[in-house]
């Protein structure tokens, strides 16, 4: 039984950063060498473990927290990654751009798995994007459920596809199957060499909130509250908001953080998605006074904004003296924006994306194609070169419009 336990890679919806990764991956792929190369950081695959999929990028596994499963019980599986240095790989909500793993899982008849489960990301900054994800490790486990009517003596078989991208300078998708041989025995039993890394797997994962939170926009400004006694000055060095879904909020902006009795509260500026009507979801990381770091599932309801200190807004200049209130910075908004200035910032931003090692490509091969009908009629070079004008124009024209 095939059941996919991963997320969509790119979710419904405008997402031009991730169709321009989707156009990088297909210039890189004839480049990708064959899975086989030496892999990262594994030392040979654990009883129970399956064979490494290795590549000069990353090593991936697919491992048991049992040695042994039990007719009727459920246990953990968990896909194990490990990055060379400087690559790293998603979250489920990539960021700016980017692709989550997926795992699909075939079960005999009966079983059933849950989805992976995904430890806090960190901030991968990728040129002018900000990407959530993993750098170095990242260890994805599941919850997957044995029939009752197996017997002790038989073999639970779990196999599996998965495919992961992973980026350093340029993205690059990979994949690789996995197989595990379970034997099936009265009781489970647990692997002993892998019970401390499926402990520290799912201490990495976020926890449910016990705060109360909520969240609110007020045009391009936002801000995000939780309230709880242990959140106080003192307590929080410093935190971070991840929202479950892309263009809630940017991903590049700062979120300044106001500590006050009682709670926090984050600022945020609105992304380029539709703004949340009823919820905001996400995770937010909270690194304590003692530099340990933690992290939350919120569900904020939307509302009025959350207000800092003394009722100034999150990101709003202080008010200034002799009452008057200065009207409130907006991050992206300075006196150099009118249109001259934009246009000739987006023209320099084009010439810079053209030189990316994802654009630079299919650039050189356009301009081959130009040359081979140097022979050609002058009428029928104009018209190519009109149709792949047209084109570019509107393929922009749609995605601004998406």
């Amino acid at each position: 039984m095939a059941q996919v336990v991963g997320f969509p890679g790119i979710p419904a919806g405008g997402r031009p950063a991730r169709l321009a990764l989707a156009a990088a991956i297909l210039v890189a792929a004839p480049l990708i060498p064959p899975l086989v190369a030496p892999g990262i950081g594994w030392n040979g695959a654990q009883a129970a473990e399956s064979a490494p999929v290795a590549s000069p990028r990353a090593t991936v596994v697919l491992a048991s927290e049992m040695a042994a499963v039990a007719p009727g019980q459920s246990f953990r599986l968990m896909l194990r990654q490990r990055l060379a240095p400087g690559w790293h790989t998603y979250w489920t909500n990539p960021g700016d751009a980017g692709q989550p793993p997926e795992l699909a899982l075939d079960l005999p008849a009966g079983a059933s798995a849950g989805p992976l489960r995904f430890p806090a990301p960190e901030r991968i900054p990728f040129g002018p994007l900000v990407n959530f994800g993993y750098e170095g490790r990242a260890d994805f486990p599941l919850t997957v459920t044995v029939p009752g009517d197996l017997a002790p003596g038989q073999v639970f078989t779990v196999q599996g596809s998965g495919n992961w991208l992973v980026c350093e300078k340029v993205c690059i998708p990979e994949e690789g199957s996995f197989r595990l041989d379970l034997p099936v025995e009265a009781k489970p039993r647990p692997d002993a060499v892998l019970s401390a890394a499926f402990a520290e797997a799912e201490a990495a994962l976020p926890r449910p909130s016990p705060w109360a939170a909520r969240a609110g926009f007020d045009g391009p400004r936002g801000a995000i509250a939780l309230d709880g006694a242990e959140l106080g000055p003192g307590a929080v060095k410093q935190a971070f908001f991840f929202p479950a879904e892309w263009g809630a909020v940017d991903n590049a902006a700062p979120q300044p953080l106001s500590l006050r009795d009682g709670g926090l509260v984050l600022g945020l500026s609105r992304g380029q998605g539709d703004a949340p009507k009823e919820r905001l979801e996400g995770v937010v990381a909270i690194t304590d006074a003692a530099g340990t770091r933690a992290a939350y599932t919120v569900s904020a309801a939307i509302g009025p904004v959350p207000v800092a200190a003394e009722g100034v807004p999150v990101g709003a200049a202080a008010p200034a003296a002799g009452g008057a209130t200065p009207r409130a910075a907006v991050p992206g908004i300075g006196p150099l924006q009118t249109a001259p200035w934009a246009m000739l910032w987006a023209a320099l931003g084009g010439l810079l994306l053209n030189l990316m090692p994802c654009v630079f490509p299919i650039l050189a091969m356009k301009a081959i194609g130009l040359a081979r009908l140097s022979g050609e009629a002058r009428r029928r070079v104009r018209v190519h070169a009109a149709s792949y004008c047209a084109g570019v124009v509107l393929s922009f024209l749609v995605l601004g419009g998406g």
